[in-house]
């Protein structure tokens, strides 16, 4: 299907202002959107769908992070970009190694913004080994975070710990929980709240412990929940 004009003009006007603004790119395949049906009062019509395409955000000459997608919709107004079907997201570090992977069912942010959220059935895996399980995970591109606002189940070599609230800082590799946590480690269950777990040395501190011993149902009941 051949775009008007007009509709070449506002789309490579959009992408190309984000992707100077931001460092954002796409590696796409176009077609216009259908004609638009009826709709009721106070939607929006996506102006442009683009089949399997590829986000990617970079800081200067670094790649910052990537998306493969299966389909995204751009709405008109906003620059607001959604798309469903993440195949992946990778986020890198200053040398260029990937440090998490991201899959999930949402993706949400804006053209030639810097940061993105995803939703539904998220999992974050750290090639430091940590998993994290979660509904909803926004990226901070600025404080290099990943923040899950809801409730996570995660995963690590030395232990495993439920929470509602987590801060991942990939720079400093330190994970933060402010709520309750219920975290297990070895045949232990350990309940208190603000968590500091520091991934570099597998240690970790918890403030109004209270320590459960001989938790290893609650434990593989967790471990279940988490596998993939």
């Amino acid at each position: 299907m051949r775009l008007s004009k007009s509709l070449r003009w506002i789309i490579g006007l959009a992408l190309g202002a984000g992707a100077l603004a931001g460092g954002v790119a796409l590696g796409l395949h176009l077609r216009a959107a259908p004609s638009p049906a009826p709709q009721a009062p106070g939607t929006t019509q996506p102006l442009v769908t683009i089949e399997r395409p590829v986000i990617n955000h970079s800081e200067g000459d670094r790649l910052a992070w990537q998306i493969r997608l299966k389909r995204i919709q751009i709405t008109q107004g906003q620059g607001l970009i959604s798309a469903e079907g993440i195949q992946e997201a990778l986020i890198y570090g200053a040398t260029g190694q990937p440090l998490v992977r991201v899959t999930a069912q949402k993706v949400t942010g804006r053209a030639g913004g810097r940061d993105f959220e995803v939703t539904g059935k998220v999992t974050v895996v750290s090639y430091q080994g940590v998993v994290v399980s979660t509904d909803t995970v926004q990226w901070n591109q600025a404080a290099g975070k990943i923040v899950c606002p809801g409730t996570v189940s995660a995963r690590s070599r030395e232990a495993l710990f439920s929470t509602r609230g987590l801060t991942y800082d990939l720079n400093q590799n330190l994970i933060q929980a402010p709520n309750q946590v219920n975290l297990y480690s070895g045949q232990n269950k350990i309940i208190g709240k603000g968590l500091s777990y520091d991934l570099n040395t597998g240690s970790f501190s918890l403030n109004s412990v209270q320590m459960v011993f001989n938790a290893e149902e609650a434990r593989e009941l967790l471990q279940r929940k988490l596998t993939p």
